[in-house]
């Protein structure tokens, strides 16, 4: 007996492409964590007046990152420690990271380096990034002749 089926032209390639990213960031995943090497993960939004960055950062302190902005371009470092260095033990799962990271956006519009603001809470970074005044939309009022 013949079964009638929906094809969906792009849904089976999606599922394909899902496992295998699924694939690579596990390998990447224990790569990273062996290595010392992280990424944390992050949203950029722009708005007409500023780009606001939001950086997940769990169990790093305030002083333990270091925000920079040169030109168009945001870096952000950092460093999680371990906890602790405990010997003759056996690991069954190592899924957090530690060790140093680096990201760096290029924004692609000039800004203002002297005005951007950090804050800390929960684990999050936020990043208030004011954009230069040059850039900002501008509105222009139309002027009706004779009035």
């Amino acid at each position: 007996m013949n079964k009638v089926v929906r094809w969906t032209p792009n849904g089976d390639w999606m599922e394909v492409h899902d496992e295998v990213n699924r694939l690579f960031d596990s390998l990447t995943h224990g790569w990273a964590a062996k290595s010392g090497e992280w990424s944390p993960a992050v949203d950029i939004r722009e708005s007409g007046d500023e780009f606001l960055v939001r950086m997940d950062l769990p169990g790093l302190s305030a002083k333990d990152v270091k925000v920079s902005v040169f030109e168009d371009t945001l870096t952000v470092r950092g460093e999680r420690r371990e906890t602790s260095e405990a010997k003759d033990v056996k690991w069954h799962r190592v899924e957090r990271f530690h060790g140093a990271f680096e990201r760096r956006f290029q924004l692609g519009t000039a800004v203002q380096g002297d005005k951007v603001s950090a804050a800390y809470q929960d684990g999050v970074l936020e990043i208030r990034i004011p954009k230069a005044e040059q850039v900002k939309p501008r509105e222009i009022p139309v002027q009706i002749p004779g009035n």
